[in-house]
């Protein structure tokens, strides 16, 4: 469990909230969702070999589409 699911997990439970689907003791299939290690190799590839000149993380391609939707007009 990474940094993220434990802060939503914990914000689950201050406000009494419990999402059965998607809580890792409540899945249904026992495998593993992408591991931080995994997905660094699947993104950081692809960015090296762009020759980018920062290494720009996920959160930010995908706000830079949206805000790229935004003013093509796709809201």
């Amino acid at each position: 469990m990474g940094s993220a699911d434990y802060a939503r997990d914990r914000k689950r439970a201050r406000i009494g909230r419990v999402d059965r689907e998607w809580s890792p003791q409540w899945r249904r299939d026992p495998t593993e969702y992408l591991g931080t290690d995994m997905w660094r190799r699947i993104w950081n590839a692809p960015v090296q070999d762009a020759h980018l000149p920062f290494a720009y993380t996920p959160y930010q391609v995908r706000h830079t589409h949206a805000s790229w939707l935004i003013d093509k007009g796709w809201t």
